[in-house]
């Protein structure tokens, strides 16, 4: 990537968006290595996050990534990141099966100067 940005006068910042559930050690240091920035995006609270976001053997993820994305966060060493929660709400007819979107909430967290 790098010889394209200078064959063609560009800086490229990559940004990389995750849920959590795949987020490894090779992910976070390729992710610091290559991206400008990182936003890391749960589901809201831990009984509507686990709702959508359920393992291959329908655990709780959200008992997972919390520890994933502070180590993501100590990671980044001042660089850039931000936490972007969706939360959902259920439509009380039909609590089991419909999911709704109430509300996006984005908190940005400056990088240490």
């Amino acid at each position: 990537m790098k010889a394209i940005e200078k064959e063609h006068g560009k800086n490229f910042r990559l940004t990389l968006t995750t849920n959590g559930v795949l987020v490894d050690d090779d992910a976070i240091e390729w992710t610091n290595r290559a991206c400008h920035n990182v936003v890391l995006s749960p589901d809201g609270r831990k009984e509507i996050h686990d709702r959508f976001r359920v393992d291959y053997a329908g655990k709780s993820s959200r008992e997972r990534i919390v520890p994933r994305f502070q180590k993501f966060v100590e990671s980044r060493n001042g660089k850039c990141y931000c936490m972007r929660g969706t939360y959902r709400g259920l439509r009380r007819t039909d609590r089991q099966k419909t999911p709704r979107k109430s509300s996006v909430v984005t908190a940005l967290t400056p990088a240490a100067s």
